[in-house]
């Protein structure tokens, strides 16, 4: 029999009055109350004394419960010897005014509890905040605390309380959820009180939605970790690792399950996963940043013989994302019996090395169960070119150690081929000496852009052994990024790899591998690397040919080899645009005459360095070389203060720009320091800029009789973006901006006006004003705008019925009335 209470918050009495006896309730074995706010007892002392069946009592999320037992009404006299004897499950969860289990006035004890002889059968207790401090103040007996089995603690507090681990030196199992605690199983406990000898007897270990938890503390010479048979921990979203150092032992634990812990990114390190002697089911879950179940840590013995599971029979992973492998080294489960992996993505193999499964026949995959005929990591490599061969996108391979094993398996699976694919990017890996070996180019015919970014081994990009047949690779981009053991693009006889044959003589060069598309290359940081292996097909020594070449990237070292000819002149004249990555600790731009070889460069790019001004007057002998540029772009250059344009030398050139983008300078003071004058731009963009407290004076705004499209972003300490500055004539016109058809202004959270003046939008299509609290009106004076018929603002559009300043004063009335 079941007698259940949920969310009446009404109720204040299960019976109407105390029915003394008349009602028996002695079949009743389990009772729920929850969410009954109303409630302040339970049961009364007459139905109490008759319930001898009950074995489950579970009260949880009543704020006003004050006793689970009240005193019998009719005879105050009646007395229980014990109430519900027979309970061997108790809960008591988000009571906040529970004081009692049985409530007697004529006791001289109120708190009066569970008798020695009835605790003898309770085996489940569970307890929030409240039922922890009565253990701490001695509320339950010593008995009842003795011969409890499993307990569960549902905190609210930011402090684990150790002390009551003593009164319970039996349990075999802990339940700890809710709590705001940090650490839990700490090394140095209140008081200087060693804990560390506690729960010996400790088999099962549950910790739940602890959210603040960051360390489990059970490195800190806690014995009853060797104890353990099954470890369970779910949502704990902040815990950053089971246990944070190599030397504890595990020696006993069965079953673990890991669920929902996003900032996990690894369980173990190798060391500790040694210790799993005898563990027989794992499974973990939904954990976004897990990126290996076992970690090999710095200074750990090698694994020559991998690490072995011997009793492992049930592995499940799922919903792993980050997941790249189980571990790095080999592995061993001579008793796996059932494996499953669904959702992890990232995952190409289970191991870097050797995996053996004695008694494995078949695996689950993505809810597929595929027969084992084959070596485990085979039949993950294949599965995952099944889903790469129908992506029609690109494919990232990061941080991997068995890139070679997944081309090795693409030559045995030919009729699997990356034929949709567009872009690969490979990154961070760890392999032998090259990244893409000849064989596999016919399968790619769709490939435009090669990206290999930070792979310290490589030394070749394509590995070419004697081809036969001429292969064409479509590639327009081609980026080689910090790449320190870079020699070459092939390792076969460079002399045979060409764009184009030779119309004279087509058996001159016999072509074998050909580039006739690249238009952008990215060469950067590659101490090692035979610059001279590029050049251009009239060269008498044709290397790597690039007669489309448009877009060239370099970073410091790089730019060396324009200088000194490293580069074929033929080859940087069809150049259209340049970009230079500088080492951030390079504090002094070069001198511009590098230009000069780069006739029909009209876009000049300038990244991540540490320079204080770009176009020095010192450096600047000679301007003339920066008349071709048409667009400079200057981004993450964090110490940039001045750009230098006001320069007299600079000033064709700035007269000649037509784009100009200044993104995340957040040093740069200002744009232009005096009157500049920029007769032909059309576009500007300026982004995370945060000391620039203006972007012109109004003098230089003037000068803007071409500007199309503004768009200023995130530019925290702006305030005007024209500004009138000391000693300028007064402005007894308005400022015009013939040709603006397009105005963006987002996120200016100090701005408070355009200009203080007035102004002039005889084009102006498109305003748009989002997140700039700050601003009152766009400008100080009138506005006009013939085309301009709505705006928006936040969000939202807002016809222009009448003046647009008041338009703009009545949303930020608006704001502030919120």
């Amino acid at each position: 029999m079941k007698l259940t209470f949920s969310q009446l918050p009404n109720l204040e009495n299960v019976w109407n009055g105390d029915p003394h006896r008349i009602l028996s309730m002695r079949h009743l074995q389990e009772v729920h109350v929850e969410k009954c706010k109303g409630l302040t007892s339970l049961f009364p002392a007459s139905i109490a004394i008759d319930i001898v069946e009950l074995k489950n009592l579970v009260v949880e999320n009543c704020k006003g419960l004050i006793t689970i037992v009240a005193e019998d009404n009719i005879d105050p006299s009646l007395e229980l010897t014990f109430p519900c004897p027979g309970v061997r499950s108790l809960k008591l969860q988000g009571l906040s005014k529970l004081k009692y289990f049985y409530y007697s006035s004529l006791k001289s004890d109120i708190y009066t509890h569970l008798e020695s002889h009835t605790v003898e059968q309770l085996e489940c207790l569970s307890l929030g905040e409240n039922g922890v401090k009565m253990i701490l103040l001695g509320e339950f007996q010593r008995n009842l605390l003795d011969n409890l089995k499993a307990l569960t603690l549902y905190f609210s507090s930011d402090e684990f309380e150790y002390e009551f681990l003593k009164q319970v030196p039996n349990t075999v199992k802990l339940v700890v959820c809710d709590g705001s605690f940090k650490k839990m199983f700490c090394c140095e406990s209140p008081n200087n009180v060693d804990y560390s000898g506690l729960l010996l007897k400790l088999k099962v270990l549950h910790l739940e939605s602890l959210k603040n938890l960051v360390s489990i503390g059970l490195q800190d010479s806690w014995a009853f970790v060797k104890n353990l048979e099954t470890f369970e921990v779910i949502s704990c979203s902040s815990v950053e690792n089971l246990v944070s150092c190599s030397r504890v032992s595990f020696s006993n634990l069965i079953c673990l399950k890991v669920k929902d812990c996003d900032s996990l990114s690894y369980l173990f390190t190798s060391q500790t996963a040694k210790s799993l002697a005898k563990l027989q089911r794992m499974e973990i879950k939904w954990c976004k940043s897990i990126e290996e179940i076992v970690f090999k840590k710095e200074g750990e013995e090698s694994d020559e013989n991998g690490i072995i599971f011997s009793q492992l029979n049930c592995l499940n992973l799922d919903s792993l994302r980050s997941l790249r492998s189980f571990y790095k080294g080999s592995l061993n489960f001579p008793s796996l019996e059932e494996l499953s992996i669904k959702g992890c993505d990232e995952m190409v193999t289970l191991c870097a090395g050797n995996v053996e499964t004695g008694k494995l026949s078949q695996v689950e995959i993505n809810d597929e169960v595929i027969s084992l005929e084959t070596d485990l990591n085979f039949i993950l490599i294949k599965e995952f070119l099944k889903k790469a061969a129908s992506w029609k996108g690109s494919l990232e391979l990061r941080d991997r150690a068995d890139l070679q094993e997944i081309w090795s398996v693409s030559f045995q699976i030919r009729h699997l081929c990356f034929r949709c694919l567009k872009t690969l990017i490979v990154e961070g890996c760890h392999f032998s000496s090259y990244v893409l070996p000849f064989t596999l180019l016919p399968s790619l015919p769709k490939l435009e852009t090669l990206e290999v970014r930070n792979c310290d081994s490589v030394k070749t990009i394509f590995d070419v052994q004697c081809p036969q047949n001429t292969v064409t690779v479509p590639l327009k981009t081609l980026v080689l990024w910090k790449l320190p053991n870079l020699e070459s693009v092939w390792n076969e006889d460079p002399s045979e790899i060409v764009t184009e044959v030779n119309p004279a003589d087509p058996k001159e060069t016999n072509p074998k591998l050909t580039f006739p598309t690249l238009t952008s290359l990215t060469l950067w940081d590659l101490p090692k690397f035979k610059h001279n292996t590029i050049h251009s097909i009239h060269h008498a020594t044709t290397k790597l040919i690039t007669p489309k070449l448009e877009h060239l990237t370099v970073g410091e070292n790089e730019l060396k080899m324009i200088v000194v000819g490293e580069f074929q002149r033929n080859l940087l004249e069809m150049l259209k645009a340049l970009t230079l990555y500088f080492d951030i600790e390079c504090d002094e731009f070069p001198d511009y005459g590098f230009l000069q070889q780069l006739p029909n460069v009209n876009k000049f790019v300038v990244c991540s360095s540490s320079f204080k001004v770009i176009f020095c007057f010192q450096r600047l002998v000679n301007s003339e070389h920066l008349l071709q540029l048409k667009e400079l772009r200057l981004e993450s250059l964090g110490e940039l203060v001045s750009i230098g344009l006001q320069n007299s030398l600079t000033e064709p050139f700035v007269k000649n720009l037509e784009t100009f983008e200044v993104i995340s300078c957040s040093s740069l003071e200002n744009l232009v320091s005096c009157r500049v004058s920029f007769s032909n731009l059309i576009c500007l963009k300026v982004e995370n800029c945060d000391n620039l407290s203006y972007l012109f004076t109004s003098s230089t705004a003037k000068s803007l009789a071409q500007l199309q499209r503004m768009k200023i972003r995130e530019c925290k300490s702006i305030e005007e973006i024209v500004s009138k500055e000391v000693g300028e004539e007064p402005d007894e016109d308005d400022i015009i901006f013939p040709k603006l058809s397009h105005l963006n202004l987002y996120k200016l959270l100090k701005l408070r006006r355009f200009y203080r003046g007035s102004l002039n939008f005889p084009l102006l299509e498109k305003l748009l004003v989002t997140y700039c609290k700050e601003m009152e009106t766009l400008c100080g004076g009138t506005v006009k705008r013939d085309k301009l018929s709505q705006v928006r603002i936040n969000n939202m559009i807002i016809p222009l019925e009448t003046d647009l300043n008041s338009i703009v004063k009545k949303q930020f009335e608006k704001k502030v009335c919120v």
